[in-house]
């Protein structure tokens, strides 16, 4: 106090109070914001199974493995009770962990960085325990990281079929997991399906559907032109009709001239793969054409058709294993048609062949010119066939015995239009008949012998039938 005779003789402070004078408001402030720092994640794709010009590094077949790297960059200080979470896509699953990188253990300590991860959810989600992270580096112009790689499948599952866009994300977490970095989420990778197609025809010589003539089937396997890929361990099966007799495989031709006849193998009428081989996409031109030929071989039913269909198997890998016990849908997609190897094994394609075999309606009349006849008149019975289709019919035969005792056949007067007749068997040999041609025809003359004495003739009675054709009739 300056003098006792004013109370506010005090000088002026930034006290804010009243009690040493009126006014003390020389002060001024000012604010500043500090951030703590908090981990940042990234991932990335670094590499895929397959790498090539039909399968890139961001495209996968089912089964293929892909190779992730989770960086984690540290700022200075402790991260204590740290974990790494990887979330995986539901098309994908938890193969193994390739290993972890420190760029600066001198300053930067993880200590759980070596350590395998628990792994849940079917191989869906991955975590790290790393403890308490610590980095003493007091250097902002420099940056600690630690890297995991991380190797996931692509599974074979309903959802996974190509053009689907497959991913997974990992995130930091920290303090009893009350704190989080970001989410971390990698390029797609793309699921991308080999395809092929299988034609078979089937080309029958001779008369074109008879008994005895050559059958010829052509089977030719290729890429689809849908295709995005290379397809393995391909196999053909084929179960030829038990109509083609002796089937022998001929003739087995790759352009590429890879594939030869001692992949396949023909037992009885199985045709099989004996040794599996891969058909790459490209060149996009190639075939595969195998040649069976055997002999068509009765009997038939009218209009019967002759199908046979060869089936084409393939997988999407060549490796017949489990990938990852995590998942039970860690395998190769095949052709199998199972689903205990995966849920969806339909890579097979078929093609079917048919033909028709030959069908002739044999029409027969018997007449005779007097069918009261005396004892000793000469009687002619005329035997009519006649083909009424709709193909040629072949090894025709009708036989016609006469009742010995009510008439006697004069065998040197039997004449037939075509073909030979045997007296003896009653056999008539035609031989072939074609559709709309004029009928064939057998002219039998017959005398009634005189009857034992005091006894009526007895009734004569005489039928015709085909006993023999090679072709099925439609109504015998």
């Amino acid at each position: 106090q300056i003098t006792t005779n004013s109370t506010n003789a005090y000088e002026r402070t930034g006290s804010g109070s009243t009690t040493l004078g009126e006014l003390n408001n020389y002060k001024t402030s000012d604010s500043a914001t500090v951030t703590v720092a908090k981990p940042t994640v990234a991932k990335t794709l670094v590499a895929t199974q397959i790498e090539n010009s039909v399968n890139t590094r961001t495209q996968a077949v089912i089964g293929e493995t892909a190779t992730y790297a989770i960086t984690v960059t540290v700022p200075q200080g402790r991260t204590p009770a740290a974990k790494l979470i990887d979330r995986m896509a539901p098309g994908l699953a938890f193969v193994r962990y390739v290993g972890g990188f420190n760029n600066d253990p001198a300053v930067l300590t993880v200590p759980g960085l070596n350590n395998a991860p628990v792994i849940t959810s079917a191989g869906r989600l991955a975590t790290w325990n790393l403890g308490d992270i610590v980095n003493t580096d007091t250097n902002n112009t420099t940056t600690e990281t630690f890297q995991l790689l991380v190797e996931a499948v692509v599974l074979n599952v309903n959802s996974n079929h190509s053009g689907v866009r497959l991913n997974n994300r990992a995130q930091l977490k920290w303090n009893n997991q009350t704190a989080s970095s970001n989410q971390a989420r990698n390029r797609d990778v793309i699921v991308i399906e080999p395809k092929l197609k299988t034609t078979k025809t089937a080309t029958v010589g001779g008369l074109g559907g008879n008994p005895g003539d050559p059958v010829t089937y052509t089977i030719v396997i290729e890429q689809d032109p849908t295709s995005q890929t290379d397809a393995f361990s391909v196999e053909l099966s084929d179960i030829l009709p038990s109509e083609i007799a002796s089937p022998v495989l001929t003739s087995v031709v790759d352009t590429e001239g890879v594939v030869t006849a001692s992949n396949f193998q023909l037992s009885g009428s199985a045709l099989s793969t004996r040794v599996p081989f891969n058909f790459e996409k490209n060149p996009s031109n190639r075939t595969i054409t195998l040649i069976v030929e055997g002999t068509l071989q009765g009997p038939f039913t009218a209009g019967q058709q002759i199908t046979n269909t060869d089936f084409v198997r393939w997988a999407s890998l060549g490796i017949p294993l489990q990938i990852t016990p995590y998942n039970p849908n860690a395998w190769e997609r095949t052709g199998s048609g199972l689903t205990n190897k995966g849920q969806l094994n339909n890579y097979v394609a078929s093609s079917t062949a048919a033909f028709t075999v030959n069908t002739a309606d044999l029409a027969v009349t018997k007449t005779v010119d007097n069918s009261t006849p005396n004892v000793g008149d000469t009687v002619t019975f005329t035997v009519t066939v006649t083909n009424n289709g709709p193909q040629t019919a072949t090894g025709v035969k009708l036989t016609d015995v006469f009742p010995a005792t009510a008439l006697q056949l004069d065998t040197s007067n039997v004449t037939a239009s075509q073909g030979s007749f045997n007296a003896v068997s009653g056999v008539w040999d035609v031989g072939t008949l074609v559709k709309g041609a004029a009928p064939a025809t057998l002219t039998l003359p017959a005398t009634v012998p005189n009857p034992v004495t005091n006894t009526i003739p007895p009734q004569a009675v005489n039928s015709v039938a085909v006993t023999d054709v090679v072709e099925p009739d439609p109504t015998p």
